[in-house]
């Protein structure tokens, strides 16, 4: 007798995954708060902008960037936290327009940011099927 391909025989295992889906959970909350306080500053930051009032939208740039910064991914704390310390000694209109475009390119590139999919914790048996 030969085994048929459409009857394969199922294979017991038991997956678990460490607790690094529960990590990742809380840096999405964490992430999405940070995305949150930037749209916020951004519908205040921009129409200011635009309205010539460029220290406050830089002021209010800087002051989301350094309250979101704990929020972040170390690469994007590094960055935001750069550019909010740069020029800080300065206080042209120069420097506030630099300072507000370059929070703004590290604002779009957070918002931007997906962070990877990751299994959530799964505990218990599943029934996996040989590939053929």
């Amino acid at each position: 007798t030969s085994k048929s391909f459409l009857s394969p025989s199922p294979l017991r295992r038991h997956v678990t995954f460490s607790s690094s889906a529960t990590k990742m959970a809380s840096s999405n909350n964490d992430l999405n708060q940070a995305k949150q306080r930037i749209s916020q500053a951004i519908s205040e930051g921009a129409p200011a902008y635009n309205a010539g009032d460029i220290k406050k939208c830089a002021t209010l740039y800087q002051d989301a960037a350094k309250e979101i910064a704990p929020l972040l991914p170390p690469t994007f704390q590094t960055k935001l936290l750069q550019e909010v310390e740069e020029g800080n000694n300065e206080s042209d209109a120069t420097n506030y327009d630099a300072k507000a475009w370059a929070l703004r390119k590290v604002f779009d590139s957070i918002v931007d940011y997906q962070l990877p999919l990751v299994p959530q914790d799964v505990a218990g048996e599943g029934t996996f099927y040989p590939y053929t």
